[in-house]
């Protein structure tokens, strides 16, 4: 049996642990593990390796982000002529199952062709954590962690030097989900995101009230997609009369090595995709729900 696999759209931390066990489960069956480069695009061209465990183990793979495959972002398969045009191209280089890994769009993709007839598994890895039907995508808890880790350096500062807001643009597109996790695990005051919108004045106001309160800094978190960083920066500076200091993140939210929970997730929705293949059963996505591993619909 041959097996495609491509890791898609943005990357993100566990993809490779994910290859690594895929790639041992498959070699114990005898199952033809083949990896295409670059996500989609890979597949059209036929750029492909082969993920023999054997060859790939001695990588140190489960300990590194980004992805051996690399990613990709194919528009064309938004497009149905040119999307049945790709699902000939899989038919003619002959791939019996495809398992993609990737966010919202990677994953739309992967449900057309799925609907198509391709023998397909979905895996939602994105540091993102916004794929509708599971509870956890791989990578979050790695970008949560980075986003902590930066608050925990900047707090040194600011509890040596009180009286400041400090701003923390996290990644997530227009998803807040990063974020809002700074919020919930008491690491951040207030967390700007596009799911909660919130007016200039009742912003000013909810400040002061932290640092009546007793707050002798404010550490504030906001997603880069409401592009809005620098105009908080300028404007509470004058409505605050305060200094206002700005970190953004960026792209080494998304890279670094996984964290042992990445990791984990990755070796257990890689032995589920396993054996939905090996049950033969089609046009499902991995999960994690309540607390256990399961698949639903793409």
């Amino acid at each position: 049996m041959k097996i495609g696999i491509i890791t898609s759209g943005g990357d993100c931390p566990g993809m490779n642990a994910f290859i690594l066990e895929l790639s041992k489960l498959c070699g114990k069956n005898n199952y033809d593990l083949i990896g295409y480069i670059g996500g989609y695009k890979g597949i059209e061209e036929n750029n492909f390796i082969k993920l023999n465990f054997d060859n790939i183990s001695g990588m140190a793979l489960g300990k590194k982000g980004g992805s051996l495959l690399l990613t990709g972002r194919y528009e064309d398969l938004k497009i149905g002529e040119k999307l049945i045009k790709f699902k000939q191209r899989i038919d003619e280089i002959g791939i019996d199952w495809l398992v993609v890994l990737g966010g919202d769009g990677s994953l739309k993709a992967a449900k057309k062709l799925s609907d198509l007839g391709l023998k397909l598994v979905g895996v939602p890895a994105t540091i993102d954590n916004n794929i509708i039907g599971t509870e956890y995508t791989m990578g979050f808890d790695t970008a949560i962690n980075k986003t902590l880790q930066v608050i925990n350096d900047i707090e040194d500062t600011a509890t040596a030097m009180p009286g400041k807001v400090y701003i923390i643009e996290t990644l997530g597109g227009d998803c807040g989900n990063i974020a809002k996790a700074a919020l919930d695990e008491g690491a951040a005051d207030i967390a700007l995101i596009p799911e909660n919108p919130i007016s200039d004045d009742e912003l000013v106001k909810l400040i002061k009230d932290k640092f009546n309160e007793g707050n002798k800094y404010l550490i504030m978190t906001i997603c880069e997609g409401l592009n809005k960083t620098m105009y908080y920066s300028e404007f509470l500076k004058k409505a605050l009369n305060k200094k206002v200091h700005i970190s953004i993140i960026g792209h080494q939210q998304r890279g670094g090595s996984p964290t042992a929970y990445d990791r984990y997730v990755a070796r257990r929705f890689a032995t589920q995709t396993f054996n939905l293949i090996k049950k033969d059963i089609s046009g499902k996505m991995v999960c994690y729900i309540s607390g256990k591993f399961k698949n639903c619909d793409l």
